[in-house]
């Protein structure tokens, strides 16, 4: 799947294991994330030190 838009959370030091769990290969990974949407629709999540919404402007191939 390909969007246009995404969310950047930056997570504090008391959502280190609320975090960890996005690096595993669970299916829904925001099971128990307490979040909202904004403008973009994209995740942000609650008590996040900063939260960024983003919107792609350029794509480029890559890969080998």
């Amino acid at each position: 799947m390909v969007s246009d838009n995404f969310a950047v959370n930056v997570v504090s030091e008391t959502q280190v294991e609320m975090s960890k769990i996005f690096a595993t290969s669970l299916v829904d990974k925001w099971t128990n994330v307490d979040d909202e949407t904004w403008d973009s629709d994209c995740p942000i999540i609650h008590g996040a030190i900063a939260s960024f919404e983003c919107a792609t402007r350029l794509r480029y191939d890559g890969g080998a």
